[in-house]
Order: C-alpha cells, then sequence, then structure tokens
C-alpha cells in the first residue's frame, strides 16, 4: 500500500486549518507532491483564500524549476546497493 495511502486512511480528522506559516513551511513539499492528500487538501484550501501564500508557491515553483534545470540527472541504480 502506498505510504500517502495508508497515512489518508488513518487520518480521518476532518481538514484541520493550516497558517501561513505552516503552509511556508511545506510548500517545497507540496510542489514535490510529497504531501500525504488530507494535508495537500488543506494546503489547497488555505492558498485558495490566501494571496501572500500564493505569491510564496510561486516563487516556490520558480525555484524548484531552476534547481531542476542545473542539477545534473542522476539515475536511481547509482544510489543502488546491488550495483
Amino acid at each position: 500500500m502506498d505510504e500517502n495511502a495508508s497515512q489518508d486512511a488513518l487520518d480521518i480528522r476532518p481538514n484541520t486549518f493550516m497558517s501561513c506559516d505552516d503552509v511556508r513551511d511545506l510548500l517545497y513539499l507540496y510542489v514535490c507532491d510529497e504531501l500525504a492528500t488530507s494535508e495537500s487538501r488543506t494546503m489547497s484550501e488555505h492558498l485558495s483564500t490566501c494571496q501572500p501564500c500564493r505569491e510564496a508557491l510561486a516563487e516556490m515553483i520558480q525555484l524548484h524549476a531552476v534547481m531542476a534545470a542545473r542539477m545534473p540527472s542522476i539515475p536511481l541504480t547509482y544510489y543502488s546497493v546491488n550495483n
């Protein structure tokens, strides 16, 4: 079972409030699609109503794109202990 799926299966709480500080702490994980579905949904709800956080998200997306363009692509086999 996918880690996010198992997390979501255990997370039966309703969406909780996320402050701007919470959102900004998690922006990178949000951009990389690494949050649990419930966290991502709560982030999206916050971003839909908060212009400053949407601006921070736009900056994070730009930064992520620049980093991805400049970082060398390393095949996953490079990290394998079975090489």
